[in-house]
């Protein structure tokens, strides 16, 4: 068990959470100035167990692109998004976040050097259950401030960001309830909104839309899509819908033994 002192009072972590958590604060000292990063993805494969999840898998995916990853149960499309957040080494090829900024021009960063930079949303979710909606969405922003300045409570620029999130995400009247009080679907939102609100220059978000209703879905994916094309950072989103892939993706990458190579890339982007 873990005790992290902040949010007002004292928040209690499970010991599933520590890990989450820990990695933010570990990565602080690393410092990396980036700008819209580009994700280049060259011939990476996984392999497990003496079987290959994935090979050969190229792509790049540019600043305010929005893809979707398909496939069936057991194809890697968990195992990727792992991958390209540096959580799971890969058995072979390379991933790198290149970016380019005033003074970063054109520098290439390793998945484990980018890390503190990406916001990923969990299948799990990895909510603190003992803590309300709203505390739950101001820990995205944890890494943005030295301890003491979450000691007691957080800026109220924060606080009102969070609270702009959950309206947009229409689960503001629960801001105050318990994570153990509210649906699946809520949680989903809840996490959503986290992952936002960490100011992430790069999305990876594991069927982040599995446990709500088509409505909310669309209205969870128009934020995540608006927020990438605003704040040009690309987005990657494991999605089994159809309608929704067809809706939001700019590229698809579909992970199925049924292609001759084990997946196939194909783009769904709409004239301008």
């Amino acid at each position: 068990m873990f005790f992290v002192f902040g949010l007002g009072r004292i928040l209690f972590l499970g010991a599933k959470n520590v890990d989450h958590f820990a990695n933010h604060f570990k990565r602080e000292a690393l410092i990396v100035i980036s700008r819209s990063p580009t994700l280049c993805v060259d011939a990476i494969g996984f392999q497990r167990e003496n079987r290959w999840l994935f090979r050969e898998l190229k792509f790049s995916l540019k600043p305010g692109e929005f893809l979707v990853i398909t496939g069936p149960s057991g194809a890697g499309k968990s195992t990727l998004l792992y991958s390209l957040a540096g959580f799971n080494p890969i058995s072979e090829g390379l991933i790198r976040y290149q970016c380019g900024g005033p003074h970063d021009y054109k520098q290439k960063y390793s998945p484990e050097e980018f890390q503190s930079k990406i916001g990923f949303i969990y299948q799990k979710l990895n909510l603190t259950s003992n803590n309300n909606v709203l505390q739950n969405v101001l820990s995205g922003c944890l890494g943005q401030h030295p301890w003491w300045k979450t000691l007691f409570s957080f800026p109220s620029k924060n606080r009102k960001e969070a609270q702009r999130l959950l309206q947009e995400l229409s689960i503001e009247p629960l801001a105050s309830k318990w994570i153990s009080e509210i649906s699946g679907g809520e949680q989903q939102r809840t996490a959503i909104a986290r992952t936002l609100l960490q100011s992430p220059e790069i999305i990876l978000a594991d069927e982040p839309v599995a446990h709500l209703d088509l409505e909310s879905a669309h209205q969870a994916l128009t934020l995540l899509k608006n927020y990438g094309i605003q704040n040009k950072i690309p987005i990657l989103c494991v999605l089994h819908q159809p309608e929704l892939i067809h809706d939001y993706a700019d590229w698809i990458l579909d992970l199925s033994s049924t292609h001759p190579q084990g997946q196939k890339l194909q783009s769904n982007l709409r004239p301008q």
